[in-house]
C-alpha cells in the first residue's frame, strides 16, 4: 500500500486475513512510546498506557457476518504515513 495515501492515525477498515503494511489492527495492544513517538503525539493516553513508557492503541471490534459467524472485516490504524495538517 502506499502510504502517503493514508494519514499516521487514521483508522480503516480492511477484508483481509493479514496485517497490511504500515497499519497494525486495533486489538488494544500496548506500544512503545520511543519507537511510535509520532502516533504517541496524535492520541495520547486515550486509550490507556502509562504515557511514560507505553500507550495503548484503540481496541475496536471487527465486523462481522451473522449469517456465517466469520470476521468480515478488521480495523487497522496506520503507523506509517503522513502527519495529519493541523490547519
Amino acid at each position: 500500500m502506499q502510504q502517503d495515501m493514508y494519514y499516521l492515525g487514521q483508522i480503516c477498515l480492511f477484508p483481509y486475513y493479514f496485517q497490511p503494511s504500515g497499519f497494525i489492527k486495533c486489538d488494544g495492544s500496548l506500544l512503545p512510546l520511543d519507537k511510535n513517538e509520532a502516533l504517541f503525539s496524535i492520541i495520547g493516553t486515550k486509550f490507556g498506557g502509562n504515557g511514560i513508557t507505553e500507550f495503548r492503541i484503540p481496541n475496536l471490534k471487527p465486523l462481522v457476518d451473522s449469517e456465517v459467524s466469520v470476521d468480515v472485516v478488521h480495523y487497522y490504524i496506520c503507523i506509517e504515513g503522513q502527519y495529519p495538517p493541523r490547519d
